[in-house]
């Protein structure tokens, strides 16, 4: 049995685009339900791209919000089944990474003596130490664009520039490009959770309860040795473990933290969402 699946394509404060592998039965009212929150503007949900295209205010509303409450809606429209929900980055390394790490490796060649490099061995370790500064910087500002925040290892910019400025870098250098790039050699990073509603009315109350249970998917990419050995690489230069992006569901749990465990509803804000978070 095939599930509902919620996959991130673009986000910006203020915007976000999601697509969706099963349309909503009832486009007209999936809209109606996300769009009755204050600080929603517009909900279109899109046959050909089947995708659904969110306008908000941040300051009233956060987007991780907006993921359970569509989530919560799919899954009562689909008898209570789980909706899965994928936060996919592309991490992949480009032309200026790449450049950065044959002018390290250029740079360790001509250090060692190994090839006719040595008169040269100076030039060399600047062009390493500048080639993966301009890459570290260039990496926090495809981050900025695509997500509107940069990956916290840009961080390692600032190590390194302190190093040039002591003119030992070469060492510092492979040190930067490992912890800001290696986990990138996977080439996609993927953030996965489980979305499931329950519905509940209230004849006393006159109101209906949600009781949606948010679960975090085993993602094998957290216990890669890429990632392990970016990890030590981040630590070795001074960047904490708390630094890094928090994942979906610690966003959530934020949320949920900040609401009281508790959201509006999606037909009438005197209904309730409880939400049960499960890592």
């Amino acid at each position: 049995m095939s599930y509902p699946v919620m996959n991130i394509v673009h986000q910006l404060p203020g915007r976000v685009r999601i697509s969706l592998s099963m349309p909503p039965r009832r486009i007209e009212k999936l809209e109606k339900e996300v769009l009755e929150h204050t600080g929603i503007h517009c909900v279109k949900f899109s046959p050909i791209t089947r995708s659904v295209l969110v306008y908000y205010n941040p300051i009233e509303i956060e987007m991780p919000e907006i993921i359970v409450r569509i989530g919560t809606a799919l899954s009562i429209e689909y008898n209570m089944c789980p909706v899965y929900v994928e936060n996919k980055k592309n991490v992949g390394v480009n032309i200026i990474d790449n450049y950065a790490l044959g002018a390290l490796i250029a740079a360790w060649i001509g250090k060692s003596g190994l090839l006719p490099l040595a008169n040269i061995a100076n030039l060399l370790e600047w062009n390493a130490g500048i080639s993966t500064l301009a890459a570290v910087i260039n990496h926090g500002i495809s981050e900025i664009k695509i997500s509107g925040t940069p990956d916290p290892e840009v961080v390692t910019a600032v190590y390194l520039l302190n190093s040039m400025l002591k003119r030992e870098f070469l060492i510092s250098s492979t040190i930067t490009w490992i912890s800001t790039f290696i986990r990138h050699l996977t080439g996609e990073e993927l953030g996965r959770i489980s979305i499931q509603a329950f519905q509940a009315f209230s004849q006393e109350e006159n109101r209906m309860y949600y009781d949606v249970a948010v679960k975090s998917e085993e993602n094998l990419y957290h216990k890669s040795i890429i990632n392990i050995s970016g990890n030590m690489m981040r630590k070795y230069v001074g960047i904490r473990g708390n630094m890094r992006p928090s994942s979906f569901l610690n966003q959530i749990k934020r949320v949920s933290d900040k609401h009281g465990d508790a959201l509006e509803g999606l037909r009438n804000k005197k209904d309730i969402i409880f939400l049960r978070l499960e890592y």
